[in-house]
Formats: structure tokens, C-alpha cells, sequence
């Protein structure tokens, strides 16, 4: 398979589970639910109108011109790297695109949510309680981040 197909599979896949969890959440979970999964991990149902925990709550726009700067750049990137560097390792592809997926999963929330049109809340659900409660996407994001860092480092060191 060749690299523009793999970052569009890991891409579309991300948003696609990311968005059919928060569909199961919202059809299943009630705002004062809480249903243990494993261990401290539990299922909630919370809606985000700021950035990334929380950050900015209540101005939907700063997030949403944030992140929609952040998805252009992330795709610019990554468009690049899969055209242009061969030496772009799988994991690093990878780990790239789960980024975008995030990106675009988060954003689809911003976009389309209520209270509507680039005015909405983005649904998060998993709680771990150390942690800001967060969903696919950002769990997409983060783990895509440490990833890139940790091949970076070990490009460095080797």
C-alpha cells in the first residue's frame, strides 16, 4: 500500500471511530451518568466549547480558528512529507496522520454540534480521573504528538 493511502486510511479512520463513539455516547450516556469500564477508566458524557481541556471554554470561535489553523498545517505537512520525504518511516506516517484524524475529528464537532453551524461543542467521554475528560480525537492527537517526539529523538540518537 502506498503512503497516501495509508495516511487517508489512518486519517479517515480516526474521525470515523472518533465520531461514531460521540454518536453512541450521546444516544446512550445521560449528562449525570457515569458507567465504570475498567479499573479508573469510566464513560461520561460532557460537552467542551473550548480548546483542549477546556481551554477557552465558552468562546467557540478562538477554538475553532486555533484548530482550524492546525488541521490546515497538519495536512499541509503531512501532504508534503508523504509526497516529497522518503525517509518518512510508517510509524512516523502513522502517528502524523492520527493527528489530523484528531484534528478533523474535533473540528467536525466545532463545525456541525449544536448550538450550530461553527458554533459547537465538542463531546467528550472518557474520564480517567487524573486527567480532563476526553474522546478519540484527543486521545488521536496526544498519542500521534509523543509518538512523532519519541521518533524524533530516536532519529537523533541513531
Amino acid at each position: 500500500m502506498n503512503r497516501p493511502a495509508i495516511a487517508a486510511l489512518v486519517v479517515g479512520g480516526v474521525v470515523a471511530i472518533d465520531l461514531v463513539s460521540k454518536e453512541l455516547v450521546l444516544d446512550r450516556v445521560s449528562d449525570d451518568d457515569r458507567i465504570h469500564v475498567l479499573g479508573p477508566l469510566a464513560i461520561v458524557h460532557r460537552r467542551n466549547s473550548g480548546g483542549a481541556f477546556s481551554v477557552a471554554d465558552g468562546r467557540a470561535f478562538f477554538p475553532w480558528l486555533v484548530s482550524g489553523l492546525i488541521v490546515a498545517l497538519l495536512v499541509w505537512f503531512v501532504q508534503g512529507l508523504v509526497s516529497r520525504d522518503s525517509r518518512l518511516t510508517g510509524a512516523a506516517l502513522i502517528a502524523v496522520s492520527a493527528m489530523v484524524g484528531g484534528a478533523l475529528g474535533n473540528q467536525v464537532d466545532r463545525w456541525f454540534r449544536s448550538p450550530g453551524w461553527n458554533r459547537g461543542s465538542v463531546v467528550d467521554f472518557l474520564d480517567v480521573g487524573f486527567w480532563p475528560v476526553f474522546n478519540i480525537a484527543d486521545a488521536a492527537l496526544v498519542c500521534g504528538a509523543i509518538s512523532v517526539a519519541l521518533l524524533s529523538l530516536r532519529r537523533k540518537s541513531g
